[in-house]
C-alpha cells in the first residue's frame, strides 16, 4: 500500500486520441474497431501516458475541495457479493479575512482506510476536478465529436471493485499506475439505450478473453461487452474515457425538425388523428423526404444542430477565480513573453452576451467576466506573446484569464 501514500505531482502532458490508441491507425479504429469488438494496445513503455493522473493526484483532488453527493464512490466485491457506497464525508471548516464557513468534504484518512480494506474508489467525472484530464477530454470531443467523460477507477492490489457487468457507452481504458487483469465475456446486447430494460447478464458464462493490461497499455471495449476486472499484486489507478455520440434516432429526429421549419405538413398538431392515416402520412414524408435533392444538406444541418447542444451544456462562470479571493497568481511580467495560441484542433467558438464574453470548447462553455473580451478577442490560431494579449491588463487578472483558458483546453501555452 505504500503506493498510496506517495504524492506525485502531476506533469500536464497533451495527448490526443491518436497517441491513446498508437499502434494503430485512427481510420483503422474508428471503422474496423469501434462498436465491434474489443481491442488491447500493449505497450512496453510504462511512462506512455506521462503523470497525466497519478494516485496522489485522485486522493488530492477529491479531498481537497467539496465534491457533489456520489461523484466519489466505494466499491468492493467479494465473493459474488458487491458493496457499493459514497465515500463518507466529514464536517470541515474554513476560515479567511477573519469570517468562517462550514462545509462537509471527504477526509483522505477514510479513503486511505477504504483502500486497505479492499475497496476500490471511484471518481465520477473526474475532469471537473482535474485540469489535465479535463483537457483531454476537450481534446477527444473535438476528435470524437461526442461528449466525452472520464471516469477514475482507483484499486488496492487483489481488490475487484464490480463484478460481471456491461456499459451503455463505449469506452477507452488507459493504464496509469499498476495493472489489472480483464476478463472478457460475450457481448450481451448491441448498442444498448439508456432507459431500456436490456438483457441481464448470465453470471455463468464462459470467459472468451482473459486481458493483463499493464501501465501504458489501452484497452478499448464497445458498449454491451460483458467484463470485469480485478487489481493485480500492487495499487492499480486507471482511466476510463467515455463517449456518447448522438444516436442515429436523434439525428432523424433532428432532421423531421429541421424540416418541419418549412414544412407545414411535418409541423401540423395532431388533434384528432387516425394511427391508419398517420401511417400513411408518415409513408408519404419519408419518400417525399428521400426524394430531396438538398437531403445531404439538411442533414449535415440537423447533425449541426446535436453537436451544438451537446457542444453547449451548462455554462461554467469561472468568474470566481477571477476574484480576490484566492492566492494571486505571480505576475505575468516575469513571463510577458510567454506565447500563447488558441489549441489546434479546437474549434474557435467564442460569443459575447450581456454578462460578458463566453468561450465554448467542446463539451463545455466557460464564461468570463466583461473586461476579458479584448483579451479573448486578441487570442489567434497564430502564437502571440503574452504581452500582445493581455496588453492594458493588470499582471495578475491576465494570469488568472489565461488560466482558466488553459484550463478548459481552449489555449495552449507554447514557450518563449
Amino acid at each position: 500500500m505504500d503506493a498510496l501514500d506517495a504524492h506525485t505531482v502531476s506533469i500536464t502532458s497533451t495527448h490526443d486520441l491518436a497517441h491513446l490508441i498508437a499502434g494503430v491507425s485512427l481510420e483503422y479504429f474508428t471503422r474496423e474497431v469501434v462498436g465491434c469488438g474489443h481491442l488491447h494496445l500493449e505497450r512496453s513503455d510504462p511512462s506512455w501516458f506521462g503523470n497525466l493522473l497519478t494516485i496522489g493526484d485522485v486522493l488530492d483532488a477529491v479531498t481537497m475541495v467539496p465534491v457533489d453527493d456520489g461523484a466519489v464512490t466505494l466499491s468492493k466485491t467479494v465473493d459474488g457479493e458487491h458493496h457499493h457506497r459514497p465515500a463518507p464525508t466529514r464536517p470541515f471548516e474554513i476560515r479567511r479575512a477573519g469570517s468562517m464557513r462550514r462545509e462537509r468534504r471527504i477526509d483522505r484518512r477514510d479513503l486511505l482506510a477504504a483502500l486497505r480494506d479492499g475497496s476500490s474508489v471511484v471518481v465520477n467525472d473526474i475532469g471537473r476536478l482535474s485540469p489535465p484530464v479535463r483537457r483531454l477530454c476537450s481534446i477527444l470531443a473535438a476528435q470524437l465529436e461526442a461528449p466525452v467523460v472520464a471516469n477514475a477507477y482507483l484499486s488496492p492490489a487483489a481488490a475487484q471493485g464490480f463484478d460481471i457487468h456491461y456499459d451503455r457507452h463505449d469506452a477507452l481504458i488507459i493504464q496509469l499506475e499498476g495493472s489489472k487483469h480483464w476478463d472478457l465475456f460475450d457481448r450481451v446486447v448491441d448498442d444498448p439505450l439508456e432507459g431500456f430494460r436490456d438483457p441481464i447478464v448470465d453470471m455463468s458464462s464462459p470467459v472468451r478473453y482473459r486481458l493483463v493490461v499493464q501501465r501504458g497499455d489501452s484497452l478499448y471495449l464497445p458498449a454491451g461487452l460483458a467484463h470485469r476486472a480485478r487489481s493485480a499484486d500492487q495499487a492499480s489507478l486507471h482511466l476510463t474515457l467515455s463517449w456518447y455520440p448522438p444516436r442515429r434516432h436523434e439525428l432523424w429526429s433532428a432532421v423531421l425538425e429541421h424540416l418541419a421549419l418549412s414544412d407545414r405538413e411535418i409541423r401540423s398538431p395532431l388533434r384528432s388523428w387516425d394511427p391508419l392515416i398517420e401511417a400513411d402520412r408518415l409513408r408519404g414524408a419519408l419518400q417525399s423526404i428521400a426524394e430531396r435533392d438538398d437531403l445531404v444538406e439538411v442533414v449535415s444541418a440537423a447533425r449541426s444542430k446535436l453537436f451544438s447542444q451537446w457542444l453547449a451544456g451548462e455554462p461554467e462562470d469561472v468568474g470566481f477565480a477571477l476574484g480576490a479571493g484566492l492566492d494571486p497568481l505571480p505576475p505575468t511580467t516575469q513571463w510577458s513573453s510567454t506565447k500563447v495560441m488558441w489549441r489546434p484542433g479546437i474549434p474557435r467558438h467564442v460569443e459575447h452576451t450581456s454578462l460578458g464574453v463566453e468561450v465554448v470548447v467542446p463539451g463545455r462553455v466557460v464564461r468570463l467576466p466583461p473586461d476579458c473580451t479584448v483579451f479573448v478577442e486578441r487570442l489567434s490560431t497564430e502564437a502571440c506573446t503574452l504581452d500582445e494579449v493581455a496588453s492594458g491588463m493588470e499582471g495578475s487578472r491576465a494570469a488568472r484569464v489565461l488560466e482558466a483558458l488553459v484550463s478548459c483546453g481552449a489555449v495552449v501555452v507554447i514557450g518563449e
